[in-house]
């Protein structure tokens, strides 16, 4: 069972702030953030939680434990974003009660 602390309405279907990669995927709003995913390349995948149109207003992090960061890798890997990761279990306990 899906965690409701964090499947929620994705909000929006546009993002509020300009965000500059065009390899991200906006996985819709959160509070007062434009949450993303992002596979970088192919090489580390990322989740994105951005807070303003500036360049630096963002926090990032796949193995970070900051809401927002969490509710982007629920999403992703609901999705099916986020499918491939030494560390899916653990982003997992995150989303399933």
């Amino acid at each position: 069972m899906i965690n409701d602390k964090y499947m929620f309405d994705l909000g929006g279907n546009t993002a509020r702030y300009k965000h500059d990669c065009k390899n991200c995927t906006y996985l819709g709003q959160f509070n007062e953030y434009d949450l993303y995913f992002c596979l970088q390349g192919g090489k580390i995948p990322t989740v994105i939680a951005r807070f303003s149109s500036e360049g630096p207003d963002y926090y990032s992090g796949i193995t970070s434990n900051i809401t927002e960061l969490t509710e982007a890798k629920c999403r992703a890997i609901t999705r099916g974003l986020l499918i491939s990761s030494k560390y899916i279990a653990v982003y997992l306990q995150n989303c399933y009660k």
